[in-house]
């Protein structure tokens, strides 16, 4: 259970110093943050001091290094001393920077990997891959730091910033001084989410000031319908179903044992990737404790009217998906129902023109 300190923010432990920076200024203190570190008990999670400093905000707030407490009021002293000085000499103890700014925002990700949050849900996260985690990281080192500027004050950034990223980016396809083929639409969208996310977080952290707008308000990389792959209809699906297994039992009947191994690979693979909307991204990352296994078969009859309900839609190839596996065991598919609809990726639009009802019950924007 958390508890306030005499900042309003929630803590996990909470200790007031007796210590200041001034007259006129709150005592400092230290702290556990609830939100940090989860994996850990709290008795093994860091100490922060917090400095409060007359018209700065938040003041400033450090982490630690240490999980012991006497040795965290010790170095908290010490902080606060220090700061005291700098505050005398019309140093600017606030000015936190981009690079500072991304490397809280890391190690904050970092205590979510999968493995080491094994399947838990804390504070509305849920755990990420280790192989999502260094995805981002690569993403925020090698072009959002280099972008902004590894020294620019995170307290000055306003979304104006970002204005010019995807030039940036097509003239800086792999970072800095690299070449390499110019980034995709897609992959423009996604880095462009994961900047209104770090955004975000660093306006519940304090790193930048409150706006009313994010970065990329009313941008829209959605690639034109033109370009959409279009999805199989039920008779184009049999027909690759029989073709494919046609193929599979001609490769199953070869002396060559690695083509027997190999095709029946490629079999298994098609109708997972087929049946389940996955990505071959996705799919590379797939673990068994991720599978819940079940026969369609057995669990829909014919003309049975099915409602699926899910939590999120964005383009809408997880729900194509699970409609051609009811409609292939003769079932219909009553309605979908969405918890969050990303309306402008089109996907409830898509289910909504193959006249299937829908039902979104929060609206959001996907990028």
């Amino acid at each position: 259970m958390g508890f306030r300190g005499n900042n309003e923010r929630t803590f996990a432990e909470y200790v007031e110093l007796d210590i200041a920076v001034n007259d006129d200024s709150p005592n400092a203190y230290i702290y556990k943050r609830l939100d940090s570190q989860i994996t850990k008990q709290v008795s093994e999670r860091s100490w922060y001091v917090g400095v409060p400093i007359p018209n700065q905000g938040n003041g400033k707030r450090l982490s630690l290094k240490t999980a012991d407490e006497r040795e965290a009021r010790r170095k908290a002293n010490m902080k606060v001393a220090q700061i005291t000085t700098d505050l005398a000499m019309g140093i600017d103890v606030c000015g936190r920077s981009v690079q500072d700014f991304v490397e809280e925002f890391l190690n904050d990700k970092r205590s979510y990997i999968r493995g080491e949050m094994e399947g838990k849900i804390d504070g509305g996260k849920r755990s990420i891959t280790k192989e999502r985690y260094q995805l981002i990281e690569g993403k925020l080192r090698n072009y959002f730091i280099p972008f902004l500027g590894a020294t620019t004050g995170a307290s000055s950034l306003t979304p104006k910033h970002f204005a010019k990223w995807d030039l940036w980016r097509k003239l800086n396809p792999a970072g800095v001084g690299k070449k390499k083929t110019e980034p995709k639409q897609s992959t423009l969208s996604e880095e462009m989410t994961l900047m209104r996310e770090v955004w975000s977080w660093g306006i519940k952290e304090g790193f930048i000031r409150q706006s009313l707008k994010k970065p990329f308000d009313g941008y829209n990389l959605v690639e034109d319908e033109k370009v959409r792959r279009t999805t199989w209809e039920l008779p184009q699906w049999n027909e690759f179903v029989k073709r494919e297994r046609v193929w599979f039992e001609q490769e199953q009947r070869t002396e060559d044992q690695d083509r027997i191994w190999e095709s029946f690979i490629a079999h298994q693979l098609i109708f997972i990737l087929a049946c389940s909307g996955l990505r071959p991204k996705e799919w590379s990352l797939l673990k068994w404790r991720d599978v819940s296994i079940f026969d369609i078969e057995d669990s829909v009859d014919e003309n049975d009217a099915v409602l699926i309900i899910d939590d999120l839609i964005a383009t809408g190839g997880t729900a194509e998906a699970a409609s051609k596996l009811i409609e292939i065991s003769k079932g219909k598919v009553a309605a979908f129902i969405f918890v969050i609809n990303l309306f402008d990726l089109g996907g409830s639009d898509n289910l909504i023109k193959n006249n299937y009802k829908v039902e979104n019950l929060i609206e959001f924007p996907g990028h």
